[in-house]
């Protein structure tokens, strides 16, 4: 219920503070108790879980404001601490029906209106009147002619004062009531003798006054001393610092260390001159307004583990104090190691870890204790059921208090808990997430469904590597990765590779790294294909891995542009040696001497011999080109063949891809993948044995069979096929011509290919026809003369490359 203010002016109230019931009051006239509590017949209903139906009780009468509780179990508190029965309330006290610092707790102020008193009874005779200096007794006169006649003694005297319960502490009050004061004499008619005749007759009522203050004037003067004493004493305690009132504390139990919130009023906002005093140690304060403090339970508080009391000081005046309970909770703060097998030992470090009865929990199941210290526990791991990576609830429990859980992980070093992202291309840089790395990158080999994987950086719990290719004709499969170090694998952890698939193979290159330099800073730019360049030192980037991972980003950026523009690759010397693209100031690829001292070695006929950064650079312009010409143009390739045989890799691609698709339409992509062992291994001998000086056959570039027509003036065309091959290092071959479904091989002479421009000789019918053509990708044109020397033409002829 709430009482209207109009009502309650004049009598002490009890106000509802925060919660459902803010501001609901009850106003407690003078008389018979109120109730507070939680059933319908409270005067102050308040349906809180702490409230109990019949809670507490509360009057006001001669005695002042009175409140008790009436045997709950939750308790009722004033000022926060815990009441009986009849506990004096004064102005500006805060009631909680129920443990403070509670939700389910009412929380309620009290209100006494200065002057608010409860009505005394009245006198039988009037009271005396204070005037100037004496106290007059108001009496009715007596007549003139009655006669005086003695009256028996009447003590006239005010009724006892009501009791003051003794003031609290924290704000004393005094009462400045005095009592009435009556004549102790009976009254008497006043006799007066006759004044002169010149005199002016007395007053009767003059003389009847003096007579009754002569005896009480004493007790005037001790009234009038004390209430200038206790004026005086109010004064001094005016001027004093009220000392603080603790209310609650919040959370009601926590650990040394932990922050707590203290709630009352007048604390300060100076931290300097504000202590909160947990027993006898003094905690750390954090922050602080009038009505709340932050503070640290200090260390000492949790040598005695238990109820402490807590008070707050603000310059040297301390509040009152409340119990708080310091929990001695144990803390485990790290496992070594954090991955474990059953029967494995683990060490637990932290505080608190000893007790008299201590046990380690692990998924439930209690664990052999090997020591126990305060702060160091070793035990051995239970019999679990194993799932590598899986995580396993480390509890330590000392008597009745546990720590919180601490995870250990179940597997062997090293071991994988995941990939980011879980799914990724041949070239993306993916995340290894686990345990027992080796901290050097070259120190882990990793794998990805058994191809390798280049590592970039790595740490104990990480590794960064980029995917690398996985033979497969699908485009999404799982590609389980495995972590090996220092002779062990890990687990296998699960990822997927997703392959693009138009159709028809494209170059995407991407690092990778040197198995036969294992250890070493080496990495290959590769393709599906296998390798296609060999890098031997970092350069100006942070490593090899990261060198060889921006070329490759700027070879894709080369291969997209050639999918829609013609594009060629040249080799420089200056201003470094390298590839560019013609026309771009700028290098795809340095070469270094760190590069060219890593070819050494592939090639077990070059006896010792060193190859130059120069043979890298062509080598390497020849290589790219090629495959620009293959995949990308969809022509014959011919510039590793003219510098080494071993291009022949890339014709053998080239004539299927025509058989398949026929010319200019690319390489199916079941041309290459799956790849057959034999054409891998001649495509990763092109990439890694270098061309030895004085092995480039340029008329290689040409070597096979072509067909086509030729037309001499008056004869007509005539279907035609040549065909070349190489014996050593010279050119030999024949031309048939067809007629009438037969076809005659005709030697050719004097055989000659150089920079694209080939030449040969057929003799026919004794008379040579000399042919000059010129060489484009897969195509043969030019002209027919009847002598070397000759300019004037006597027929044409093409040829289209086919095998």
């Amino acid at each position: 219920m709430t009482d209207s203010p109009a009502e309650d002016a004049n009598v002490p109230t009890l106000t509802v503070s925060g919660g459902t019931f803010d501001g609901q009051r009850l106003a407690v006239e003078a008389g018979a108790p109120r109730t507070l509590g939680s059933s319908p017949e409270s005067g102050l209903r308040l349906g809180l879980e702490n409230v109990e139906a019949n809670h507490a009780q509360v009057v006001w009468d001669a005695r002042g404001l009175l409140l008790s509780d009436v045997g709950t179990t939750t308790g009722t508190y004033v000022n926060g601490e815990k009441i009986a029965t009849d506990h004096p309330l004064q102005d500006g006290d805060r009631v909680f029906l129920g443990p403070p610092g509670s939700k389910q707790t009412a929380k309620l102020t009290v209100r006494i209106p200065e002057g608010a008193a409860v009505a005394e009874p009245l006198f039988a005779e009037e009271p005396l009147i204070l005037d100037d200096a004496t106290m007059v007794e108001a009496m009715p006169e007596t007549p003139a002619a009655a006669p005086p006649s003695p009256a028996p003694p009447v003590a006239v005297s005010a009724p006892p004062p009501p009791a003051v319960p003794a003031p609290a502490a924290r704000k004393p009050e005094y009462h400045s009531d005095m009592p009435s004061i009556a004549s102790d004499r009976p009254r008497e008619a006043p006799s007066v003798p006759p004044p002169p005749p010149s005199a002016p007759v007395p007053k009767p009522k003059r003389a009847a006054r003096k007579k009754a203050s002569a005896i009480p004037r004493a007790a005037i003067i001790g009234g009038v001393a004390a209430t200038l004493a206790i004026g005086a004493f109010l004064g001094y305690r005016a001027l004093q610092t009220p000392p603080p009132v603790l209310v609650s504390i919040a959370p009601p139990k926590a650990e040394a260390g932990q922050a707590v919130v203290v709630s009352g009023s007048g604390f300060g906002s100076d931290t300097a001159k504000l202590a909160v005093v947990f027993g006898a140690a003094a905690g750390t304060v954090v922050s602080a307004t009038d009505g709340q403090v932050t503070v640290t339970i200090p260390e000492a508080a949790a040598a005695t583990p238990g109820d402490v009391s807590v008070s707050v000081e603000v310059r040297g005046v301390r509040s009152n104090a409340l119990f708080f309970k310091v929990s001695a909770v144990p803390k485990v703060t790290s496992l070594t190691p954090d991955v474990g097998m059953p029967g494995d030992e683990i060490a637990a470090k932290g505080k608190g870890l000893a007790g008299k009865s201590v046990a380690v929990l692990v998924l439930g199941q209690t664990a052999e204790i090997l020591e126990s210290q305060p702060t160091l526990i070793r035990f051995k791991l239970p019999s679990l059921a194993v799932t590598p990576g899986q995580s396993a609830a480390v509890v330590v429990q000392v008597g009745t208090e546990s720590s919180r859980p601490t995870n250990v992980l179940l597997g062997r070093l090293p071991l994988v808990l995941g990939v980011t992202p879980p799914r990724a291309s041949a070239g993306d840089r993916v995340t290894i997430k686990g345990r027992g790395f080796d901290p050097s990158p070259n120190g882990n080999a990793v794998s990805f469904a058994g191809q390798p994987s280049l590592v970039f950086s790595a740490s104990e719990t990480e590794l960064t590597v980029a995917v690398p290719s996985v033979p497969s004709a699908s485009t999404q499969f799982e590609a389980p990765v495995v972590v090996e170090t220092k002779g062990r694998a890990s687990n296998p952890g699960l990822f997927a590779l997703v392959r693009v698939s138009p159709g028809y193979f494209a170059p995407r290159y991407f690092p990778a790294p040197v198995p036969e330099h294992a250890g070493s800073d080496h990495a290959f730019i590769s393709t599906d294909l296998g390798p296609s360049l060999l890098l031997g030192g970092r350069g100006d980037a942070p490593s090899t891995a990261e060198r060889a991972a921006k070329v490759a980003a700027a070879l894709n950026a080369m291969a997209e542009a050639a999918a829609s523009r013609p594009i060629s690759v040249e080799f420089r010397e200056k201003p470094d040696l390298g590839v560019g693209i013609a026309g771009s100031p700028d290098l795809l690829v340095k070469t270094l001497p760190e590069d060219a001292a890593a070819y050494d070695g592939w090639d077990p006929a070059a006896k010792g011999k060193r190859a130059s950064p120069r043979t890298v650079a062509v080598f390497w312009t020849a290589l790219l080109q090629d495959e620009i010409t293959l995949f990308l143009r969809h022509e014959r390739p011919v510039h590793v063949l003219e510098l080494s045989p071993r291009g022949k890799a890339f014709l053998e691609i080239y004539a299927e891809a025509l058989r398949r698709a026929g010319p200019g339409a690319g390489v199916p992509i079941g041309v290459v993948n799956p790849l057959g062992a034999s054409l891998a291994k001649n495509l990763r001998d092109m990439a890694l044995i270098l061309p030895a000086e004085g092995q480039a056959v340029s008329a290689a570039g040409v070597e096979g069979r072509w067909e086509g027509t030729m037309e001499e003036s008056g004869a007509g065309e005539k279907a035609i096929q040549v065909r070349l091959r190489l014996e050593g290092k010279q050119l030999a071959g024949g031309l048939t011509t067809r007629s009438g479904g037969l076809g005659v091989e005709l030697p050719l002479r004097e055989i000659v290919y150089d920079k694209g421009a080939l030449r040969f000789v057929l003799l026919v019918g004794g008379s040579p026809r000399h042919f000059a053509g010129t060489v484009v990708g897969d195509t043969v044109t030019g002209t027919i003369h009847l002598g070397a020397n000759v300019k004037d033409a006597v027929g044409r002829f093409s040829l289209k490359y086919v095998e």
